[in-house]
């Protein structure tokens, strides 16, 4: 019995943490992807200074993460109170 694990039983860990600036341009290399926007009303597509000034724009009502996995941003959440 062999005591190495195979790449595919071995979990995938990405850490998550607050947006940064600075993930401006992963972030919207992901937004830009093939069927990101599919089912949606939302442009065809985003450049990296939209990105930015939603980052900015970011208050207290909305809560943004990030995945990472192996320091290379793949993958984001959000959650926007809506009201009172």
């Amino acid at each position: 019995m062999s005591s190495t694990t195979s790449p595919s039983s071995e979990k995938i860990q990405p850490q998550l943490r607050p947006v940064r600036p600075s993930d401006a341009e992963a972030l919207c290399a992901i937004f830009n992807m093939p069927g990101f926007r599919w089912g949606t009303f939302r442009m065809p597509f985003e450049r990296v200074e939209q990105v930015e000034r939603r980052i900015a724009k970011s208050g207290q009502e909305t809560t943004w993460i990030v995945a990472e996995l192996d320091g290379k941003v793949v993958g984001h959440g959000n959650l926007v109170v809506q009201g009172s």
